[in-house]
């Protein structure tokens, strides 16, 4: 009784991930999608991954191997293409690696093919579907250390309060 339920316990866990990932029908396909690691965390190794199943009648079936796809991922503005790379030793399973910067939510633009098939799918965290990229800070213990964007915004502010600073010290050599 006890092994099984360690045996239940494990498999839960494992499952967990894919649960947070958005499932699409792309006929004859089911696509997968979401981050590696969720909930997904500034300065954290994730990124962007995908499972490709054969459409069984609207149920998974075997994993697909042999595609090739790219994500464009989008922050606002700023955008950023990955190639996904099938992941050694779990066919059907495509990864790329990314270390997202700061939180909020991305967008995502799958390209590619698979067996001639053209794949092109945006994925959105703003749907819900999968969670979008959290503040590192959330969980840091027992004090939240700076996060990138603290640490570039006080550099700037030195970095111009040291150009002040010289800019007065010319001005007072010179009387």
């Amino acid at each position: 009784m006890r092994r099984l339920f360690l045996i239940t316990a494990v498999l839960m866990l494992l499952a967990i991930p894919v649960l947070a990932h958005e499932s699409r029908d792309v006929e004859p396909y089911i696509l997968v999608f979401g981050l590696r690691n969720e909930p997904a965390l500034t300065g954290e190794r994730s990124g962007p991954e995908l499972f490709v199943y054969q459409n069984n009648s609207g149920e998974r079936g075997d994993r697909v191997e042999g595609g090739e796809f790219q994500v464009e991922m989008m922050a606002g503005d700023v955008t950023m293409t990955v190639p996904l790379r099938p992941a050694f030793g779990d066919a059907g399973h495509y990864v790329a690696d990314v270390i997202f910067t700061l939180p909020g939510d991305y967008s995502f633009h799958l390209t590619g093919t698979i067996e001639d098939n053209a794949i092109d799918e945006v994925f959105n965290t703003a749907d819900g579907k999968f969670g979008p990229v959290d503040p590192a800070t959330d969980v840091h213990f027992p004090v939240a250390a700076p996060d990138t964007l603290q640490l570039m915004e006080t550099i700037t502010a030195l970095q111009q309060q040291i150009g002040d600073l010289q800019a007065r010290i010319e001005t007072l050599e010179a009387r």
